[in-house]
């Protein structure tokens, strides 16, 4: 008897579940206006990036539902800081830029560099915990860098290759 009460209360709710599956399913808007909504979604930037802190960007609708999100790299950040402060110098200016943690240096920018022979560069940064300055004076050949298969550099490494020095500041 026992059974045949299980049996037919699974058969009900089988029936029922059913039947709620089958009925269309209604939403109900919190206002007139948010039934009338169209989303509209942009790119906004949350979190702006910094050397070495990464970013955050979301593809999101002005009422708040968020589509999609990207990390915007802090390593792009520093590369197009660095970049932007080298190619607006003055005329036989110096750039004075601070890399935080960000201690290595790539072609891209050592190309930069060597485009504005002008520009003395000095470029602090910081290594296992200790505070370190290299200057690039203006003139500075790059050949030795940009003719060879590396790609990126530490500063001591590209110091090494340009005939350089790497001072420790603190």
């Amino acid at each position: 008897m026992q059974d045949r009460k299980w049996k037919t209360l699974i058969l009900i709710f089988k029936v029922y579940i059913n039947q709620v599956a089958e009925q269309p399913v209604e939403y109900v808007e919190s206002s007139p206006e948010a039934s009338s909504h169209t989303h509209s979604f942009n790119w906004v930037t949350v979190t702006e990036p910094s050397v070495g802190v990464d970013g955050l960007e979301e593809y999101r609708c002005s009422c708040g539902p968020v589509e999609q999100s990207q990390v915007i790299p802090g390593s792009q950040f520093y590369v197009k800081d660095m970049f932007g402060n080298i190619k607006d110098a003055p005329v036989n200016g110096t750039v004075e830029y601070d890399a935080g943690t960000w201690h290595t240096i790539s072609d891209y920018v050592l190309k930069k560099m060597s485009e504005r022979p002008d520009a003395t560069v000095t470029v602090k940064f910081i290594y296992k915990g200790k505070t370190y300055q290299i200057i690039f004076p203006a003139g500075t050949d790059y050949t030795a860098v940009l003719n060879d298969e590396d790609m990126m550099y530490g500063y001591f490494g590209v110091a090494e290759k340009l005939g350089l020095t790497v001072t420790e500041l603190d």
